[in-house]
């Protein structure tokens, strides 16, 4: 084996001028490299609405940063293009030098195959790091060598973008292709909530209009235990006193059972008609309307369209089997997206979620599990057939609940948001607290930790 120092004396010593320039040029390479990624890294990350927002006239390189971003196409393109060159170059240079220090051609290869991999392992991930955790500092502080830099290539830039724009226009891309993801407008979401265009009730609304989108029929509808309705067979006067119970403006009137929905009637025809005939001078079954049906899997927002074009407020849901599953209103829909809305008569609840103590809960049975499990930071919920409180602990009685039974679920939660990734196991306790027709209507949580451990 040759000793290091005695090959370096054989390098250093051919030329040295030359040996000089080649080791700085390759340095140099490495540093532009670098450069580059770390900039390539933040462009992907920072959004032009934040660096607009940014543009107060003080802050330097601002309006080159803006340009590369707006030009985004243009400016990904020259960034490979400069990042190819500086690999070529890093390449070509670790070369010429290796094959200069040692005569054996392979061991020459060898060194540098693995001082490459190593040269480019490194900078790649110390590229990312930076450009991804100080996209914006990154940006506004090389905008101006990088806008130069992209400047030089821009004539091998502008062929390469015009030679994949010609590539994808022979490709046939469906339809649904070109279409923008949902994941994709929430980040353009995000971005412009960053930049205070929009307050958060504004992104709220939004988010809540892509999610209309994704929730179907069944998880906003009133199922058919809850569900308010009238026997044909019923006299005027209590079908009257149905809608001084409840306060509905329609309720649908069934033949036999609620399976064979017959009509809905307004509480407006109805009213009218007692105050025109006499509440004894007609039957109420003569003033129904015919019944809207609706799939239990039709999506909320095609839900509103189809009340829109058939001018309708009130839909009967069908189960597979073409039974009654429940009702939806055009209300019901509306409230995915603006929130609960209430009217005179509504009660409203206060107390759907209440902390007795640091770890016990009062929680209301028609409690969005979901979002419960999301406030206390319990994650998913384990079973997404049941997405109310109610419903859950109804699944873990095995029966029908009791006044003061006790259950409990073991509730696994990956958690990302300290230093290590941990894997923390909670107790969840539940105490039905009140039954109404064989319905669970209060529940008692205790939340207990039992275990936490390292993911990895």
């Amino acid at each position: 084996m040759i000793p290091l120092a005695k090959v370096l004396f054989n390098f250093i010593t051919n030329n040295i001028g030359l040996d000089i320039v080649l080791i700085c040029g390759l340095i140099l390479a490495i540093v532009l490299l670098g450069i580059y990624l770390v900039n390539d890294y933040a462009f992907q990350e920072v959004s032009t609405a934040k660096l607009k927002s940014e543009d107060n006239g003080e802050k330097k390189g601002i309006k080159k940063a803006i340009f590369l971003a707006e030009k985004e196409d243009i400016t990904m393109i020259s960034f490979f293009v400069l990042e190819l060159f500086s690999v070529l170059l890093i390449a070509a240079l670790t070369t010429v030098i290796a094959f200069a220090i040692f005569d054996n051609i392979y061991l020459a290869l060898l060194v540098v195959f693995f001082f490459i991999a190593f040269v480019l392992s490194l900078v790649f991930a110390v590229s990312y790091k930076l450009g991804r955790e100080y996209s914006e500092k990154k940006i506004l502080k090389y905008s101006n060598f990088i806008w130069f830099m992209t400047r030089l290539t821009l004539p091998l830039t502008l062929f390469l973008h015009f030679l994949t724009k010609k590539i994808k226009n022979k490709e046939e891309v469906a339809p649904e292709d070109g279409e923008v993801t949902d994941e994709e407008i929430e980040e353009i979401i995000d971005d412009i909530e960053d930049t205070g265009i929009f307050d958060e009730d504004d992104v709220e609304l939004i988010q809540s209009a892509l999610v209309l989108s994704v929730k179907t029929v069944y998880d906003i509808m009133t199922p058919r235990v809850d569900m308010v309705a009238l026997d044909e067979d019923l006299s005027n006067q209590e079908a009257l006193d149905v809608f001084f119970e409840y306060q509905y403006s329609r309720i649908p009137v069934y033949k036999g059972d609620k399976d064979t929905i017959v009509g809905v009637l307004s509480e407006r025809d109805f009213f009218t008609a007692i105050i025109k005939k006499g509440i004894d001078n007609f039957k109420f079954k003569d003033l129904v309307t015919e019944p809207y049906y609706v799939s239990k899997n039709t999506k909320v927002d095609d839900l509103i369209t189809e009340f829109q074009e058939a001018q309708r407020h009130f839909a009967i849901v069908l189960d597979e089997y073409g039974g009654t599953f429940g009702i939806v209103t055009m209300e019901d829909a509306l409230e995915e997206l603006v929130g609960e809305i209430y009217d005179e008569y509504d009660v409203v609840e206060d107390d759907e979620y209440l902390q007795l103590s640091k770890n016990k809960y009062l929680l209301d049975q028609g409690l969005d599990l979901q979002e419960l499990f999301d406030e206390l930071k319990l994650g998913i919920i384990p079973n997404q057939r049941y997405n109310t409180v109610g419903g859950f602990v109804f699944s873990l009685c095995n029966g029908l609940p009791q006044v003061n039974q006790k259950v409990v679920h073991i509730q696994n939660v990956e958690d990302y948001e300290g230093e290590k990734p941990m894997l923390i196991t909670y107790e969840l306790k539940f105490k039905v607290l009140e039954v109404v027709d064989r319905r669970i209507k209060k529940v008692e949580m205790i939340v207990d930790k039992l275990n936490e451990e390292p993911l990895i």
